[in-house]
């Protein structure tokens, strides 16, 4: 059971997270909002399911968030048809072609090569810290991605997809509302920053376990 939920899993967060990027890049900012909305319901409901059959199986509750994915994309018709579609139409000679053509190949390369870097960094932290000191700096992690990935998800569903269709070539033309945009992110960042800075503790305590306050 936990082989096939933790890779129901990771496919559902890899498939889900392509799909929200393409979104923003067609500015499809209704849609986001459409699957996102579906994604907490049908994640509620399961959640309510669960609880109230009493259900203490832990790889079930890994398997509302990938299936709740699922669902949204399949209950939303555009997203339906973007995903499975338009995507069934690729071939192998055309991604190839693709790659080729376009500069995304050398992104997705050198991706590749930062998410393999930090796994290796991972190992190497297990082998010197130990399992546990590994997962401390994994929450600390998982916390501070958290917050940054609340501080720029304005920036990527809207802004920069703005910015990507702007017809102007001159970076005048939008350099003050990215610098405005930019300065509200670093006061957002120093707010939080003061905030775990004093109420750290209690913070994971909250988000996590008294035991973990080390991290």
């Amino acid at each position: 059971p936990w082989s096939i939920s933790i890779g129901l899993s990771v496919f559902g967060a890899a498939n889900f997270n392509q799909l929200t990027y393409a979104l923003r890049g067609l500015s499809r900012v209704d849609l986001i909002v459409k699957l996102n909305i579906s994604i907490f319901l049908f994640s509620l409901l399961a959640m309510i399911i669960l609880y109230l059959n009493k259900l203490d199986d832990l790889w079930l509750y890994f398997l509302v968030i990938p299936c709740a994915q699922g669902l949204a994309i399949c209950s939303i018709g555009e997203i339906r048809k973007l995903l499975f579609t338009y995507a069934a139409r690729a071939s192998l000679a055309n991604i190839f072609s693709y790659l080729n053509k376009n500069k995304v190949a050398i992104l997705f390369f050198s991706t590749l090569a930062i998410t393999l870097s930090q796994l290796a960094y991972r190992i190497l932290l297990g082998q010197i810290f130990g399992l546990e000191g590994l997962g401390l700096f994994q929450l600390a992690f998982m916390i501070s991605s958290i917050i940054m990935m609340i501080n720029t998800s304005i920036m990527s569903s809207v802004f920069l997809p703005m910015i990507a269709k702007s017809t102007s070539s001159s970076f005048s033309s939008y350099s003050f509302p990215f610098a405005c945009q930019l300065l509200i992110n670093y006061l957002c960042l120093a707010l939080v920053l003061i905030l775990f800075i004093f109420f750290g503790e209690e913070l994971i305590t909250v988000l996590a376990s008294e035991s973990l306050t080390p991290a």
